[in-house]
């Protein structure tokens, strides 16, 4: 059973190494790309997703990541991120020319964590393709509550692959006891709410900033990242209740409900907003 999302009351495409394995003859050779030593992919291999000194490569670079990990939450997820502006430090050295195909890490031999992204619709504005990262186009943005597909997409990441049946909700609790749930738990068990929120990317409208302003980093998001839509669910403060956390009479030093989804990144909210009920305090 897969575990992939988390709520704690507080306490690039990366190509990972175990299916690099091909390797060119050595008519095949290029130069390296620097002074650093060459690595045979043979080596790479040994230090991939399950090994105790993790390299990944970028490329033809590769890079030593072993103590970069430790500090960064998701585990094995964070090795296959677009992180390498972070990360010239740990760069260690370049693939064995022995091990291309035509100059490259041969591309069918790269795990590729975007494979099994779902299909999006032809009118979203594509700002990136891997990761997937869209804007609800113009006629889009004058009805209050958008059509799924046509919702803004932002992300950082792949999407997990995850299915209804093997899916968990983990609560863990202020002492590390934890609690999981089914998403049939969820639907059955608890009492069903809708609310209609609206999202926002903070980067919206950036392409202004640096048409009028100066230059920005990041995507040039237009004003496409905002959508608004109706989401039905479950109520945190009575998943918590039921996990055996005391919602109406929490300890003193609790001060946020805290996430990590699937894809490793995570967020907050103050404690203040778990007992709120949206659906009568809009």
């Amino acid at each position: 059973m897969s575990r992939n999302h988390h709520c704690h009351l507080p306490s690039a495409l990366i190509a990972y190494a175990p299916s690099l394995h091909a390797e060119a003859p050595p008519s095949q050779e290029a130069a390296p790309s620097s002074s650093k030593p060459q690595i045979r992919l043979s080596e790479v291999r040994k230090h991939g997703q399950n090994s105790d000194s993790k390299w990944v490569t970028k490329g033809t670079k590769v890079y030593d990541i072993t103590d970069w990990i430790p500090g960064h939450s998701g585990g094995s997820v964070i090795l296959r991120a677009e992180v390498y502006d972070i990360l010239d430090s740990f760069y260690i050295g370049d693939v064995d020319p022995r091990g291309l195909v035509n100059g490259e890490v041969p591309a069918e031999q790269i795990d590729d964590p975007f494979q099994s992204d779902p299909s999006r619709d032809g009118r979203l504005v594509v700002h990136s393709e891997r990761p997937f990262n869209a804007e609800t186009p113009e006629e889009g943005l004058g009805a209050v509550i958008k059509p799924e597909e046509m919702f803004y997409v932002r992300h950082h990441l792949w999407v997990p692959e995850t299915s209804a049946e093997g899916h968990r909700l983990v609560v863990e609790l202020p002492d590390g006891e934890e609690r999981e749930y089914s998403i049939s738990d969820l639907r059955e068990r608890f009492k069903q709410a809708t609310v209609t929120a609206r999202l926002q990317c903070s980067g919206n409208r950036r392409k202004h900033m640096s048409d009028e302003s100066r230059s920005t980093n990041g995507l040039q998001w237009n004003v496409g990242g905002i959508s608004t839509s109706e989401w039905t669910g479950v109520r945190l403060r009575d998943v918590l209740a039921d996990a055996g956390f005391p919602v109406n009479d929490p300890p003193e030093d609790i001060k946020h409900a805290q996430f990590t989804g699937a894809e490793a990144y995570g967020a907050s909210i103050d404690y203040g907003e778990v007992v709120v009920d949206l659906t009568e305090h809009p």
